[in-house]
């Protein structure tokens, strides 16, 4: 049933973006012109971050994608994990010697068990 019979805009056209079909999508289901999955409702920083889609439902904070570089799935990272474009190892704190300049490091002879 049409309880809009004059046509004024609703919430299931937002900026220009039509909604699926009949059902009624909140605003923060489509932000800055990006379609939001069938259904569900995501939270602004879940799904679209300075232009980067989330990943399927976990709430991720603005640690997850620092300066344009997706964060693995649904873990909690630091900033120290991904320091200037270089991805660090899952889950692992490294420091700034780890990786620096993109190059891996070798082992060194303080490393090597003798």
């Amino acid at each position: 049933m049409n309880d809009n019979p004059i046509n004024e805009p609703t919430d299931e056209d937002v900026e220009g973006h039509r909604r699926a079909g009949g059902h009624t999508f909140a605003e923060d289901e489509d932000v800055e012109g990006h379609r939001r999955a069938g259904g569900h409702t995501f939270t602004d920083d879940e799904d679209d971050v300075e232009g980067h889609r989330r990943m399927g439902g976990p709430t991720l904070t603005d640690e997850d994608d620092v300066e344009g570089h997706r964060r693995a799935g649904g873990h909690t990272l630091s900033e120290e994990e991904d320091v200037e474009g270089h991805r660090r190892a899952g889950g692992h704190t490294l420091t700034d010697d780890d990786d620096v300049e993109g190059h891996v490091q070798p082992r060194r002879d303080i490393d090597i068990e003798r």
